[in-house]
């Protein structure tokens, strides 16, 4: 038994979900049931609670149902901080039954203005998360460097307020994702697997999200590095065809591996491809990234020693719903 516990995040198959009518949670569901993952990550972040596809609580407790016949546990995905749309979605995730909100701060000014705020937002915020029980993880997004995401988290001081790490947000700031990760090992309590390229379009830089194991990002490193700090809840992101342009410009990029931009490499923009062939690519990208990941996951498992008791890490093995 795998001793790793590997969610499936809903963006994953944005496409389905926008293309296909009769592809919805329960799908989903069902789908990273037979690909072998432990849990769903469910972006609630739009109309209608997104990928989620409902608001009432009926719908809540059929799809806690169909988590709980499929034996697999969720996490949902929001962006924003503020205390009433925080206290919205920890009731929504506690009748899920889910473990964790993910959110990004959407605040903006300068960088001390939108620090400070969101201390303020999660301050408030975590009594709340501590009475349904559900742990919020700030995600370090495109605005928040890995120090600052460890200082807010370290600055509100509560178990129900810790960080996520993306392996590819940090890329976007022009912050090299290791140096991240060190930043914010202390306080992360869960990961999100994903990989990028940096692609010369047009003489602009943009981000080209790839299949995992086929873009530069240092994805064995990050994730031997997590591992061996204690973390055993990952969740996967499967973000081909996606398409950002880069914050920063190339002359102030480090000089690591990550950031090589490809100049011969095509960009696949999914938002101006057909729908049958952007569900095409997005399936065989998930396929191809999780079989990847998944043997690496295998190849640490077996090759790392296991995080001793005084790691910042809690045990994060179990798979089921709550």
């Amino acid at each position: 038994m795998r001793s790793v516990s590997v969610r499936l995040h809903s963006c994953s198959l944005r496409h389905h979900f926008a293309c296909q009518q009769e592809f919805d949670i329960f799908t989903l569901i069902s789908l990273a049931r037979a690909q072998g993952f432990d849990g769903v990550n469910i972006s609630v972040d739009g109309p209608g609670f997104r990928h989620l596809g409902g608001t009432d609580s009926a719908h809540f407790a059929n799809v806690r149902d169909a988590l709980i016949e499929h034996d697999l546990g969720v996490e949902l995905d929001t962006g924003g901080t503020r205390p009433q749309h925080s206290h919205l979605l920890l009731e929504v995730a506690a009748a899920l039954g889910a473990d964790r909100l993910r959110t990004y701060t959407r605040h903006q000014g300068t960088p001390q203005d939108i620090r400070q705020r969101t201390l303020a937002d999660l301050r408030a915020a975590a009594e709340r998360a501590s009475v349904t029980g559900v742990r919020i993880v700030l995600d370090n997004h495109e605005n928040l460097r890995g120090h600052e995401v460890a200082e807010i988290v370290q600055r509100v001081d509560s178990d129900y307020v810790r960080a996520l790490f993306d392996y590819g947000n940090s890329q976007m700031l022009g912050e090299d994702p290791l140096v991240a990760l060190q930043a914010v090992l202390p306080v992360v309590d869960a990961a999100r697997v994903k990989d990028h390229l940096l692609v010369n379009h047009a003489g602009e830089l943009q981000v080209q999200g790839v299949a995992a194991g086929d873009g530069t990002l240092p994805l064995e490193e990050l994730t031997r590095r997590l591992y061996a700090a204690g973390l055993r809840q990952f969740c996967f992101e499967n973000i081909w065809s996606c398409v950002a342009p880069l914050h920063k410009h190339a002359s102030e990029l480090p000089d690591s591996a990550g950031f090589i931009v490809r100049d011969d490499q095509p960009l696949i923009d999914g938002a101006r491809l057909d729908p049958e062939s952007a569900m095409a690519g997005e399936r065989l990208a998930l396929q191809r990234g999780w079989d990847w990941f998944d043997d690496l996951l295998t190849s640490i498992t077996r090759d790392e020693p296991s995080a001793s008791a005084d790691k910042p890490y809690r045990d994060n093995t179990a798979s089921g719903a709550n």
